[in-house]
C-alpha cells in the first residue's frame, strides 16, 4: 500500500493517536490467527502513516514544570494487557491507560452477544470520555482512532461538530463498523479519506 504524502503541519495540526487495544488485537487475531497477527509490524506501519498526517501530539510540548512530554498518543487497555504488547506501544511513546471492568449485580445487556454480563469492559467508555474532555485543548486538531468498533460513531460525530478532524486506522476491513467511514476526513494533499487498513499491508 502506498503511504500518503506528508502534509505541511499548519494545514491539519497535531495528530493524537488513540488505540483501543482489545479491538486492535482481537480483530487481527480473528483474521490471521494467533500465530500470524504481526502486531508489532502492523503497529510500526500504522505509526509511519500517522506521522505522514502531521506532527504527533506531545512532540516539543513542555508541561507546567518545564519537562518535555514524551507521550505521542494513548493506548487504552483492560487490566489483563500483556507485557509484550505494552512494550510495543512504549516504543512509540504511547501512554498506557488501564481501564478497570465495571461490575453490574443484575447484569448489563451486551448487544453484540445478546447476553447479560456482570463484568463489563470499559475501554470504549474510557476512550469516549477522554476524547470529549480534550475537545477544548488548543492542540487537539486531529483525532486518529486505531480501532474499528462502531461504538465510537457518536464520539466521532461530536468531535467533528467541534471542528476536530478524524483519521482512522482499522485493524482489518472486516472489523470496520460501517458508519465510521462517514466521519473520516479527507487528506487535503491527495483528496483521499484518512483511513488505513492494517490487513492490507
Amino acid at each position: 500500500m502506498q503511504q500518503e504524502e506528508n502534509l505541511p503541519q499548519e494545514e491539519l495540526g497535531e495528530v493524537l493517536p488513540v488505540v483501543d487495544s482489545d479491538n486492535f488485537q482481537i480483530s487481527l487475531r480473528k483474521k490471521f490467527g494467533l500465530g500470524n497477527m504481526q502486531v508489532e509490524q502492523r503497529l510500526d506501519y500504522a505509526m509511519e502513516w500517522i506521522k505522514s498526517l502531521g506532527k504527533l501530539w506531545g512532540q516539543g510540548i513542555m508541561d507546567e514544570n518545564g519537562i518535555m512530554s514524551q507521550g505521542h498518543g494513548f493506548v487504552f487497555a483492560p487490566e489483563h494487557f500483556s507485557e509484550p504488547h505494552r512494550k510495543m506501544f512504549d516504543k512509540h511513546g504511547f501512554q498506557l491507560m488501564i481501564c478497570a471492568k465495571k461490575y453490574y449485580a443484575d447484569g448489563k445487556f451486551n448487544e453484540k452477544t445478546g447476553k447479560l454480563d456482570k463484568w463489563v469492559d470499559t475501554v470504549d467508555e474510557c476512550i469516549i470520555r477522554f476524547a470529549r474532555e480534550l475537545v477544548a485543548h488548543p492542540k487537539f486538531k486531529i483525532f486518529c482512532l486505531i480501532a474499528g468498533d462502531s461504538d465510537y460513531v457518536p464520539l466521532l460525530k461530536d468531535l467533528k461538530k467541534h471542528g476536530i478532524k478524524v483519521a482512522l486506522v482499522a485493524p482489518t476491513a472486516d472489523s470496520l463498523g460501517g458508519e465510521l467511514l462517514n466521519y473520516v476526513d479527507v487528506n487535503p494533499a491527495n483528496r483521499k479519506r484518512m483511513v488505513l487498513y492494517l490487513d492490507e499491508i
